[in-house]
């Protein structure tokens, strides 16, 4: 049902996570503790889906309808 709907829509929009954050966060914030990866992967989630709130506020401000599909791998 899901590929019907993405196939169907006028306009797809992806936000994928890179893992730049998760790789390099430590270097970048100088920070050495155990634990950091997983720090630095909560964060890189939590800003993409901050990212698609706003994406779907956005969308729904000019009347158009939205959803938001996760997919895994």
């Amino acid at each position: 049902m899901a590929a019907r709907t993405i196939a169907s829509a006028p306009v797809v929009i992806a936000v994928a996570n890179t893992g730049e954050l998760i790789r390099h966060g430590g270097e970048l914030f100088k920070i050495r503790e155990e634990g950091i990866l997983d720090f630095f992967r909560t964060m890189e989630i939590q800003s993409s889906a901050a990212a698609v709130e706003n994406l779907l506020l956005a969308a729904a401000s000019l009347g158009l309808a939205s959803v938001w599909w996760e997919y895994s791998f």
